[in-house]
């Protein structure tokens, strides 16, 4: 809990430093691009939820699942085998980074486990050259960002953010410049996570050890610290 905790703050961190860095290019940037131009969405696919199981091989990830900053497959669906209209980016590899489209929209997370599907509702970002992914993640986690998508987005019931409309937006962009930052951000972005990694990894050893402990299923009374 206390590795947990820290790589939380660690995290915090650098989410601060490439905030800085992403607000002081964006105040000596005077030219402006629309998202359209360097990055696109994949969007989610319709899974039935007759298909669902308590466990499986896929865990699906929908809006609950896409925190700010992470990706929490915590309470996920499972299915056991790919549908066959699913479209290949659905399916989702370790550093990918999904936009919550419907209530809470806005949220940006960065994918940290295997075997995870993309849900509708759900989009990840594309950009046209993968090196600047990191680049144009830090500008969706900007607070100023999230501003701007929740007043773009419509709806009475919940808000929901279309994925056209977002496109159309335009940001302070140089592509020299914004592919230099993307570079420096790269680490950064890695490193976030990694150290999401690790804290999965340990919740997982932690909720599975607790509870033999517990029950005296294992017993460490003998060791020694």
């Amino acid at each position: 809990d206390s590795k947990i905790e820290n790589n939380d703050k660690i995290n915090d961190n650098l989410e601060q430093q490439a905030a800085a860095l992403i607000t002081r290019y964006q105040t000596t940037t005077d030219t402006t691009i629309v998202l359209s131009e360097i990055m696109g969405f994949e969007n989610g696919f319709a899974f039935q939820s007759s298909t669902y199981l308590s466990k499986g091989t896929y865990r699906i990830i929908t809006i609950k699942n896409v925190q700010d900053g992470r990706i929490d497959s915590d309470g996920s669906a499972y299915i056991d085998s790919l549908p066959p209209r699913m479209k290949n980016g659905c399916k989702l590899c370790i550093g990918d980074a999904l936009l919550s489209l419907t209530g809470n929209v806005g949220r940006v997370g960065i994918v940290c486990e295997n075997n995870l599907l993309l849900n509708q509702r759900v989009a990840k970002i594309v950009p046209h050259d993968s090196a600047l992914l990191p680049f144009l993640y830090f500008v969706f986690r900007l607070s100023s960002t999230k501003t701007m998508l929740e007043s773009i987005a419509k709806g009475t019931a919940q808000l929901n953010l279309s994925p056209v409309e977002t496109l159309k937006l335009s940001i302070p962009f140089d592509y020299a410049t914004a592919m230099q930052l993307s570079h420096v951000l790269k680490p950064i972005y890695h490193a976030i996570a990694v150290n999401n990694q690790e804290a999965i990894a340990l919740a997982h050893t932690r909720d599975s050890l607790l509870p033999r402990l517990m029950s005296g299923e294992i017993n460490v009374s003998d060791i020694e610290f």
